[in-house]
């Protein structure tokens, strides 16, 4: 721990040089007195003094930032998800792509991002791969089609390198696949399929144009996919209803809600909140209707869910 710094110095190991953070980044005045905390940085070794004061922290934070992006070498960081924070921009920030950060963290919607996340961010694109134990760089590289000396080469490692547990990999230009629309409920099962049945309710034989989702009354229910938000409100039979318009002249019915979190031409993101789950309307119990259409006409959820 050193004290006694006449000001903030951000430490570039990396780059071998020291900088005064005041020279960059004019302001108020800095704390003279700080310990040195280590970043968790995986490669080249990247050292910050983090001050108390929030512009300082900013400019720090903007300063590895431009750092990171700029490095040739592959640097491999930790990054906590902060309110306000778009996966856009952090991508942009650091030099690779919103599909190499959702890949290398397996989030399937940015609406499922919530503050104080850990996400794991490469300076480069494609999807990072962590070791397991007694794992091995040649079946690693057979499961995503590579040859193991390029993605030595691509890592920045000695051709004999031998990767341990805990290490990342880099697999440049190879990004993991989400299906286009989620399951609108977590930890839920289907007990109403698409397709003819006997009416819960009427006792007779009706077509059930989308698929009953089980979950507790007042669990959250969240946008399938992006969309612009259509309808808000009540109707006969669904209750409280949420319509959400999407892309290829497709749309999605979430019905029987509790509460409504979004109004008619609201766009929504994938995984966002939109309402609860209810019973409202002709309901036996809580759970949600889920419908998926296409151009006006149902279609099987289950096509596009599962």
């Amino acid at each position: 721990m050193l004290w006694g710094i006449p000001s903030v110095i951000v430490l570039l190991a990396a780059a071998g040089t020291a900088i005064p953070l005041r020279a960059l980044f004019p302001g108020p005045s800095l704390p003279r007195r700080v310990p040195i905390k280590r970043e968790v940085i995986h490669h080249p070794a990247l050292y910050i003094v983090p001050p108390e004061d929030a512009y300082a922290l900013r400019s720090l934070d903007s300063l590895r930032a431009a750092v990171i992006s700029a490095t040739p070498r592959l640097v491999i960081i930790t990054y906590t998800f902060r309110e306000g924070d778009m996966l856009e921009r952090l991508a942009e920030r650091f030099g690779t792509d919103v599909a190499s950060i959702r890949s290398s963290n397996r989030i399937e919607a940015a609406g499922l991002m919530q503050p104080g996340m850990e996400l794991v961010i490469a300076n480069k694109k494609g999807v990072l791969h962590r070791f397991k134990r007694h794992e091995t760089l040649e079946v690693v590289a057979q499961r995503f089609n590579k040859r193991p000396d390029e993605l030595l080469i691509a890592n920045d490692k000695p051709p004999m390198y031998r990767f341990g547990e805990g290490e990342y990999l880099l697999i440049p230009d190879c990004y993991l696949r989400f299906r286009e629309f989620m399951v609108p409920l977590t930890n839920t099962r289907v007990t109403s399929p698409f397709g003819y049945r006997s009416h819960p309710v009427f006792y007779e034989r009706k077509f059930h144009e989308g698929i009953d989702l089980k979950q507790r009354y007042g669990a959250p229910v969240r946008a399938s996919n992006d969309g612009l938000v259509s309808f808000s409100g009540w109707r006969e039979g669904y209750g409280r209803l949420v319509i959400i318009k999407h892309a290829q002249r497709m749309s999605t019915y979430y019905g029987h809600l509790a509460r409504i979190s979004v109004r008619r031409g609201a766009r929504v993101n994938k995984g966002q909140i939109i309402g609860t789950v209810g019973m409202s309307g002709i309901s036996t119990g809580p759970h949600l209707h889920f419908e998926v259409h296409k151009d006006d006409v149902p279609i099987n959820p289950a096509k596009v869910l599962f």
